[in-house]
């Protein structure tokens, strides 16, 4: 097996063990008039501006069950 293939594989298990990925759909006029524009400002990767979005609402909410 060649480096790469070994790479993918186990990235391919890494991602399978210890990541959960969400679909998130959007209606395209509401993302590209509102939500990317505002993405684009922050500065931030799409998925980092979505996760501390969700942690900001859990934070806020008082919903952080972890301890």
């Amino acid at each position: 097996m060649s480096y790469s293939a070994k790479s993918n594989k186990a990235a391919k298990k890494y991602k399978s063990q210890g990541q959960k990925q969400i679909a998130l759909s959007y209606k395209i006029d509401e993302y590209e008039l509102e939500i990317l524009p505002a993405i684009k400002e922050s500065g931030l990767p799409v998925a980092t501006f979505i996760k501390q979005a969700i942690m900001e609402k859990i934070q806020s909410e008082n919903l952080d069950k972890r301890s």
